[in-house]
């Protein structure tokens, strides 16, 4: 069985983030590695003072925890939850945890085929699995319209994880923030996803592949084009 794996990732600061001289507040970092591939993808909250430092911290964050949690065979996902918010914490420090609010939404791809995802807060993980779309989190009326963030979390069950076991399937996905997600119509978006997935397939090079979906998000120009906007694809292929 051969496996072909393809990913990419863009991220652009918002035109109203460049009006206001402020930095890029989302994040994202692709790592891959002998066991795997880690994706993650981060939108600090946009009313503290550090939010990027926050969005950067927390994508080295899980970067970091999963290094540490694979290597225990069969390690629950709660357990890595919890490490990278220590992880996160220091991180930051000696920054405020309220100071550096942000979202995360991370994906880890094992080699065995195994798949976790965990989401705190807005954006979308969608993914094709055996020909058919879903979601990990339905997008819901946040009170105030307050987003959940890594800062604010009071138990576990405030992230949305998941566990699929890919085997032989082939599997698609898509890590986005709010920037994105919000212009998804929604009976559109596994067409959306299987769009960028041909998009990177067309480039041998990851540094084409990256360029071409920074290429699509810079032209962007939708209700949410203001907003800095991130993604990453990913795509599972296999040969039986």
């Amino acid at each position: 069985m051969k496996v072909t794996i393809d990913y990419a990732g863009a991220s652009i600061i918002g035109q109203s983030h460049l009006e206001a001289a402020l930095k890029n507040q989302d994040a994202y970092t692709i790592l891959e590695s002998s066991f795997g591939t880690v994706m993650v993808v981060a939108d600090g909250v946009g009313s503290k003072p550090h939010s990027d430092v926050g969005s950067k911290a927390i994508c080295q964050s899980v970067v970091q925890a999963v290094k540490i949690w694979h290597s225990k065979e069969n390690a629950p996902i709660q357990l890595l939850i919890r490490l990278i918010h220590t992880l996160w914490e220091l991180n930051i420090s000696p920054l405020e945890k309220k100071d550096c609010s942000t979202t995360c939404l991370f994906a880890v791809y094992l080699k065995t085929g195994k798949l976790y995802l965990g989401q705190l807060g807005d954006g979308i993980i969608g993914f094709i699995h055996e020909d058919n779309f879903s979601v990990l989190k339905i997008k819901e009326e946040e009170f105030g319209n307050l987003t959940q963030s890594v800062d604010s979390v009071t138990s576990l069950t405030d992230w949305t994880i998941k566990e699929i076991d890919l085997t032989t399937s082939n599997f698609s996905l898509l890590l986005a923030t709010d920037g994105i997600s919000e212009d998804l119509i929604e009976d559109k978006r596994k067409e959306f996803v299987e769009y960028l997935v041909q998009l990177i397939k067309e480039k041998p090079a990851l540094k084409l592949k990256n360029r071409r979906i920074k290429k699509l998000i810079k032209g962007w120009i939708t209700n949410y084009s203001l907003d800095d906007k991130t993604m990453i694809i990913f795509n599972r292929e296999v040969e039986k």
